[in-house]
C-alpha cells in the first residue's frame, strides 16, 4: 500500500525527471503542513508566488494540476493567470499541457473543473454521512462533554464524572448560587453556567455542518 511519504517520494521523482528531461533546474518546496489547500493565500505557495514575481524563478511544477491548488475554479485561474502576466509557467507533469495555446487553456480549465467538481462532490458526501451520524445519535466531535463518555458505537454514556455534574444541576435547580455550582464542577463561574446551559445534558446531539445546525 502506498504511504503518504511514498506518494511526495513518487510525485518528486516524476518532477525531476520531467525538469531532468527538459534542462531545467528545479528547487523542490516543502510541504505546505496545516494549511488548507483551498486557501489561496498559503505561506509556501505565497513566497513561491512572490519569487515568480520578482522573476527569482520561472514558475512551477507540480506532479497533477490539482496539487498547485484546491481553491475554488475561480481563485486556481487567478493563481495561474497571476503566474503568466508575469511570463512565469505552471506545468503539470501528469497533464502534459500546452497552456501556451487557446486549446491548451481550454483542456487545462476543465481539468480544474473537474478536480473542483470531485472535490465538491466529497464534502457532499462527508457532510451526508456527519448527518447521518448525528441521526444515530453518534458524538462527531473529539471534545466529549464533562460526565459522559463515548461507549464503543460512539454514543455518549455516563462518565467517571457524572454524578458531579448531575449535583451541580440539582443545586442549580434547588436555588443554589452560580458560586455553589461552581465549586462543586471545580471551575469557574462562568464555566459552570456553560455547562448548565450546554443541551447536551438534555440529551441533545448538535453539529454544525456547512453552516447548518443539525440536531438530533
Amino acid at each position: 500500500f502506498a504511504t503518504e511519504a511514498n506518494l511526495v517520494v513518487l510525485k518528486e521523482r516524476r518532477i525531476r525527471g520531467y525538469a531532468d528531461g527538459r534542462g531545467f533546474d528545479v528547487e523542490m518546496l516543502p510541504a505546505e503542513l496545516d494549511v488548507s489547500g483551498g486557501r489561496s493565500e498559503r505561506p509556501i505557495l505565497s513566497e513561491a508566488m512572490r519569487r515568480i514575481e520578482s522573476r527569482e524563478v520561472e514558475g512551477i511544477i507540480v506532479a497533477t494540476l490539482d496539487r498547485l491548488s484546491r481553491m475554488s475554479l475561480s481563485d486556481a485561474l487567478r493563481t495561474i493567470e497571476r503566474i503568466e502576466a508575469v511570463g512565469g509557467q505552471v506545468i503539470a507533469v501528469a497533464e502534459n499541457l500546452d497552456a501556451t495555446t487557446p486549446e491548451g487553456r481550454m483542456v487545462r480549465n476543465i481539468h480544474l473543473s473537474i478536480g473542483q467538481a470531485g472535490r465538491e462532490r466529497s464534502a457532499e458526501h462527508l457532510a451526508n454521512a456527519k448527518r447521518r451520524a448525528v441521526e444515530h445519535g453518534i458524538w462527531m466531535t473529539p471534545v466529549i462533554p464533562r460526565g459522559y463518555a463515548k461507549g464503543h458505537d460512539r454514543r455518549l454514556i455516563p462518565g467517571e464524572d457524572a454524578k458531579v455534574v448531575k449535583r451541580a444541576f440539582q443545586l442549580r435547580a434547588g436555588g443554589a448560587p452560580w458560586s455553589r455550582v461552581a465549586a462543586e464542577l471545580g471551575s469557574g463561574v462562568s464555566g459552570a453556567a456553560k455547562t448548565i446551559a450546554n443541551r447536551v445534558y438534555l440529551g441533545h446531539v448538535r453539529l454544525l455542518i456547512g453552516g447548518e445546525e443539525v440536531v438530533n
